[in-house]
């Protein structure tokens, strides 16, 4: 008993002694350089056989893996529209600005952030390759608002050129004003985050921190995904609101509206990418950037590739329908009947039939002019006449039509 009161005295006197010389030991680890604290942090995991994490692997697949399929899918979108001779579009204009800013991300994910630290613990990367962490992650953060901004503007000019209704088309010109504000509000605030702008990926060397200012990127963050998400729900929503209006039957109703809701999974990568955040936050942050950043730097790329493939489905689908006519139902029907009463009546002589179209929407006449006209012979004139029925017309305008007549004349209803 007395030994263990002794003990217990010896620990209550040299806790003070203990607390002061923790206090002194923060009190150097606070003077010491940013690249002796790392190099010490580095030194102890060593020494304590920490395992050396690294997901720059895993990063460098699901970049290569997404960037090579938006590719291909936005060659496919330019080459059904150049083949199947499709009128190019403000669409098509900012997907393909899109995937021309696709490019570089792609390769400085590969050649400037991996190779600089992305994917691994900040202790093992060397001072200057966390510099040029900063400055490579710094440029895409840019160029994240504006391949965002492309892609929303690629849906919905796609909308407009589908949805002739007024109040739709308003509502659409509107969201591409937001869209646009949206847009460059963000990349100012992403670009003039520091002042000054250097102060991003040089401020953790701590020699010129106090000489200017930064915001916080994890509310920027947080902000701009709780907008994309919002932005993403409605946009989605105005085609969905037009199906129930559209001429067609129900099992091509719910096709259409799988194809308008292929952009759901962008809302749902946006999702996940503001998780990411939510635990970038609540985690190591700053601390550790090289390695936390990873899976926010990851579900970012994702969001982005899928936008892009979205993007290109319905034109997939257009070259899919031309190859298998019977993926398109009546898109791909002629629409004809045949009249050989009336046929009778006005030629009885004539053996073919009559192929009237059904429908009302327009009407055409050809009639071949002469500059002279004999008095003696016969003059032959030909009408024909060219409609669409009301019940597909709604469906027609989702894909490309060439239906050829016995006389070889082509009707085209082009999207």
């Amino acid at each position: 008993m007395r030994l263990f009161r002794g003990l217990l005295a010896f620990l209550l006197a040299s806790m003070p002694l203990v607390w002061a010389q923790s206090s002194d030991a923060s009190a150097i680890l606070a003077t010491m350089p940013p690249c002796a604290l790392k190099s010490t942090k580095n030194a102890s995991m060593t020494m304590c056989g920490a395992p050396v994490r690294s997901r720059q692997r895993e990063f460098l697949v699901v970049n290569d893996i997404m960037g090579t399929l938006s590719g291909l899918f936005v060659l496919q979108r330019f080459a059904a529209k150049f083949f199947l001779q499709i009128p190019f579009g403000l669409d098509d204009l900012f997907v393909g600005l899109a995937m021309l800013i696709t490019i570089p991300c792609i390769a400085i994910n590969s050649h400037g952030l991996i190779p600089n630290g992305m994917g691994r613990d900040i202790w093992t990367v060397q001072p200057q390759q966390i510099t040029n962490f900063g400055l490579y992650f710094y440029v895409m953060t840019i160029l994240y608002f504006t391949l965002q901004t492309f892609l929303k503007l690629s849906l919905i000019f796609f909308y407009l050129r589908i949805f002739p209704s007024r109040g739709v088309r308003r509502a659409l010109w509107a969201t591409v004003i937001f869209n646009g504000l949206y847009g460059l509000i963000f990349i100012f605030i992403t670009v003039f985050q520091c002042r000054p702008i250097h102060l991003f990926w040089t401020k953790w060397q701590n020699k010129e921190y106090l000489e200017g200012t930064c915001i916080n990127i994890n509310y920027m963050t947080w902000c701009s995904g709780g907008l994309t998400i919002a932005l993403d729900a409605w946009i989605i929503s105005i085609p969905l609101s037009q199906l129930r209006k559209m001429n067609m039957d129900w099992k091509k109703k719910i096709g259409v509206g799988i194809m308008f809701s292929v952009g759901i999974f962008v809302t749902i990568m946006s999702i996940l990418r503001l998780h990411a955040v939510i635990k970038l936050r609540a985690g190591a942050g700053a601390n550790n950037a090289t390695w936390e950043y990873t899976e926010f730097a990851l579900w970012s790329t994702i969001e982005i590739s899928t936008g892009i493939i979205c993007a290109c489905l319905p034109s997939l689908r257009v070259l899919l329908v031309r190859i298998f006519p019977k993926l398109g139902g009546s898109s791909q029907r002629k629409y004809y009947q045949h009249d050989s009463d009336n046929l009778a009546k006005a030629n009885p002589a004539h053996n073919r039939p009559l192929q009237r179209p059904l429908g009302t929407v327009c009407q055409g006449d050809k009639t071949p002019h002469h500059s002279r006209v004999d008095p003696v012979g016969i003059t032959c004139s030909r009408t024909y006449e060219v409609e669409f029925d009301q019940k597909d017309s709604d469906e027609a305008q989702l894909f490309y039509m060439k239906d050829l007549g016995q006389d070889g004349t082509s009707v085209k209803s082009n999207v």
